[in-house]
């Protein structure tokens, strides 16, 4: 039996009571999609490296996205989907740390999930990780149920900021795949303080890469824009109008592919 098919057997049988559901096609992905079909959750498996003769091993991969990212793309492989999933056992140190004993013992259990290579092996290790997951995510999952707490799960468990890309750089549209891709719902939010904290990170980026990614005409461009969303004193919309005509477009795109992946109807768009 191979790790794809017993994955989508084992964690098929044991997450659906938390309304996940195979998502078609080939690649070995579950998925939940919240209420009103804004945010995705996701949870996969990766073969891992392993050394020892007659042993193979796997990674459980997870992960949250939002109809307001480039893509949702569950037609590549897992592995290939790592820079927005991750390990299981990422998301148990984020949301742990510091750890104690107890703790650390089981983190390194779930750092890689190592088997025999016979069938019940695998079966009774991808049972073992079910478990583990199901305790360590729903909690994490739960908490991303809506775009404002989606930005804070993004921030917290990406490890890392959020990146404001704009027309400059056609909104990073040529890396559909990247996790830093979620950076637009800052305008979503209306946060004005959260928009110009993004503005002024993205001036600094420009400001290092001039005549690499940017020229001098984009700085002062975006600049200029700086300084007018400053002198406007409150949330704008108006103002960010190519954004929020992304964010549309985004989530147009999105919502076709969830259809096509079988996790929403064309009646709940």
């Amino acid at each position: 039996m191979t790790l794809n098919t017993a994955f989508k057997q084992v964690f098929g049988e044991g997450l659906k009571e938390y309304g996940f559901v195979k998502v078609k096609g080939r690649q070995p992905y579950l998925a939940r999609v919240m209420p009103g079909n804004e945010i995705v959750q996701i949870v996969s498996v990766s073969p891992d490296r392993e050394y020892k003769p007659g042993f193979k091993a796997f990674n459980v991969l997870c992960g949250t996205a939002t109809v307001y990212r480039q893509s949702i793309d569950l037609t590549v492989c897992p592995h290939d989907s790592t820079p927005w999933l991750k390990a299981l056992s990422h998301y148990f140190l984020k949301a742990n740390s510091p750890l104690n004993a107890v703790q650390e013992a089981l983190h390194n259990s779930i750092r890689s999930f190592r088997y025999e290579d016979n069938d019940n092996a695998l079966m009774n290790t991808l049972e073992r990780a079910c478990r583990h997951t199901a305790r360590i995510m729903l909690p994490i999952f739960d908490s991303a149920a809506d775009i404002p707490s989606c930005y804070e799960h993004f921030r917290y468990y990406g490890n890392a900021s959020l990146p404001l890309y704009d027309e400059t750089n056609s909104f990073n549209n040529e890396n559909p795949n990247n996790y830093y891709t979620e950076g637009l719902l800052v305008y979503l939010l209306k946060d004005r303080q959260e928009l110009l904290k993004g503005m002024e990170s993205r001036k600094d980026a420009m400001k290092r890469n001039i005549g690499t990614f940017y020229t001098q005409d984009d700085l002062e461009r975006f600049t200029a824009k700086l300084e007018a969303v400053k002198a406007a004193g409150a949330f704008d919309p108006a103002m960010h109008e190519k954004a929020f005509a992304e964010l549309e477009r985004r989530r147009a795109h999105n919502l076709l592919k969830l259809k096509e992946y079988g996790l929403i109807t064309e009646e709940k768009q």
